[in-house]
């Protein structure tokens, strides 16, 4: 299902479990705490700019459950704009959540933590993105990937993509994942191990 050109995406992190972060992670949120409580970078009107308000402070996941949301600052806002014709790009991290990764940290602190969560740890854990593009006709269409053990689904896709890389088959140049590979195969790929998508038309905005 293709709809472009977009008014909009709306990209929403959701993260249950107990499995915490590694060191390098904890260590990446204390290098960018200002870009963390700024809310990063939006892509708006054709422009990456810092210090543009949400859109959005509540996201209704597929269960119903409506849950408060905050601006964080991820890849999809720079990635998403290159290979999708689209207006505006924000990206939301449960407030709750993103109220814990602004807690300060010492680097004393980190290095004293266990290097990354226990593999029972990442076991238990459990995530949701969910991505609400909106057409200049107000159709929405949702996008929902759910997987377990984000450490893990990391690695499993980076291999993925370094094998396709070494097949020879992907255009040379600075390209975004959807750029470089075909998005649906990809995450067809990433099935069989705990990850699960699907898109859908949902409603029309008003």
């Amino acid at each position: 299902m293709r709809l472009t050109p977009l008014t909009e995406i709306t990209v929403s992190h959701f993260i249950t479990g107990a499995a915490g972060l590694s060191r390098g992670s904890l260590r990446s949120a204390s290098a960018t705490m200002d870009a963390m409580r700024s809310g990063g970078l939006t892509y708006d009107d054709g422009a990456w700019r810092s210090g543009i308000p949400t859109r959005r402070d509540r996201i209704t996941l597929p269960d119903g459950q409506s849950v408060a949301m905050a601006a964080l600052p991820t890849c999809e806002v720079v990635t998403i704009p290159r290979h999708v014709q689209v207006e505006h790009v924000e990206s939301l991290l449960e407030a709750t959540l993103k109220a814990g990764l602004e807690t300060p940290i010492t680097p004393e602190l980190i290095a004293g933590l266990p290097a990354g969560p226990t593999e029972l740890d990442r076991a238990g854990q459990q995530f949701t993105y969910v991505l609400d593009a909106v057409d200049y006709q107000g159709q929405q269409t949702r996008g929902v990937i759910r997987g377990r053990d984000t450490y893990g689904t990391t690695a499993v896709a980076v291999v993925e993509a370094a094998r396709r890389l070494a097949a020879g088959n992907t255009p040379a140049g600075v390209l975004t994942p959807a750029q470089a590979f075909d998005p649906a195969d990809f995450l067809e790929t990433l099935s069989g191990h705990d990850l699960s998508w699907t898109i859908e038309a949902t409603l029309t905005v008003k």
